[in-house]
């Protein structure tokens, strides 16, 4: 099973990019604090959504989220150099409490939120609900 769960703050404004027609993907990332004391990290995880509507207005710097998904290792190559990143392929992301709030997320955020969904194959289907 491949699943993981991280939650941090978004450390920049989501950024949507149209694939198809019926298709975007919305990058962020996450910063995720672990260990105490002089122990005490932070990580950086990348997040993609696949969505057809833009989640991108919800997905604000400085707003908390918990974010489940799978794990996958992008590679590529750049001026003859081998490259790779981890990215979380989102499947649900959960806005928690707490956060910058501006204008923009008071009118996100009428309670707890999920964005349900999963990865390329699913992309049609996912949808914000509340609860």
């Amino acid at each position: 099973m491949n699943l993981c769960i991280f939650s941090g703050r978004i450390t920049r404004d989501a950024e949507t990019k149209q694939i198809r027609d019926d298709l975007s993907i919305t990058s962020f990332s996450i910063a995720v604090d672990s260990g105490y004391g002089e122990r005490k990290r932070t990580d950086f995880i990348n997040v993609k959504a696949f969505k057809k509507d833009a989640l991108a207005p919800h997905l604000l710097k400085g707003k908390a989220v918990a974010v489940h998904g799978e794990y996958q290792e992008e590679k590529w190559e750049k001026d003859g150099e081998k490259k790779s990143r981890v990215v979380i392929l989102a499947n649900h992301i959960e806005f928690q409490q707490g956060g910058n709030v501006g204008a923009a997320q008071q009118a996100a955020s009428s309670g707890h939120e999920k964005y349900l969904g999963g990865g390329m194959d699913d992309a049609p289907f996912m949808r914000m609900v509340e609860y």
